[in-house]
């Protein structure tokens, strides 16, 4: 059975039971002032989520925070797609590390 869900991460693994998920797929704000991409990157304010919310301060404690619960969720042999910007990517590296998962690969992504 397949089940889908659109949203935002920590809103939703609340439901989830723990042990359950084969596939992670999560965008979480990048934390490089995403509240002015329209400014920057053609993009229009219409378009955002309306679960959209700004990465906080503290974006390494914040990133190790979700993602620990995301790993209580996911199964054994899981996989999880985290798209990251450049700019706080080793905070995302760190969490990883204290989550005790492992990178396989990095899919690097050129805009522009």
């Amino acid at each position: 059975m397949i089940d889908y869900r659109l949203g935002n991460n920590i809103d939703l693994v609340d439901e989830l039971e723990d042990n359950s998920i084969d596939l992670f797929i999560c965008d979480p704000p990048f934390g490089i002032g995403e509240k002015d991409f329209d400014k920057h990157y053609k993009r229009s304010k219409k378009t955002v989520t309306k679960s959209y919310e700004e990465a906080p301060d503290n974006y390494g404690k914040w990133t190790y925070e979700w993602l620990s619960i995301a790993k209580q969720k996911m199964k054994d042999n899981a996989t999880l797609y985290l798209i990251s910007g450049w700019s706080n990517l080793g905070e995302v590296l760190n969490a990883i590390h204290k989550c005790d998962l492992h990178v396989k690969n990095h899919l690097i992504w050129k805009f522009n």
